[in-house]
């Protein structure tokens, strides 16, 4: 009896883990993905006409979108900080 319950444990936490990264938007509903969105592109290539935004880190992308989301004046200089990380 033991060993079922301690099986049954086993198998339901490997299940939430797995379901924790496969559905992360269903766990962390403001989890936003690695990328950025098409207009956060869009925002970044008009205050960074030659940013290159691909292969872009997580912690990159979220520093982005904070400094999108920010009252700064300077947010171009700030993206351009970023990116060159």
């Amino acid at each position: 009896m033991k060993h079922l319950l301690l099986a049954s444990t086993i198998a339901l936490l490997a299940a939430g883990t797995v379901s924790a990264r496969t559905f992360p938007d269903l766990i962390f509903p403001n989890h936003q993905g690695s990328e950025l969105s098409k207009s956060e592109r869009i925002d970044v290539r008009k205050r960074v006409p030659n940013a290159m935004l691909d292969d872009l880190t997580l912690s990159q992308v979220e520093a982005i979108r904070d400094t999108l989301r920010s009252d700064d004046r300077n947010r171009g200089g700030n993206i351009r900080s970023i990116l060159m990380r």
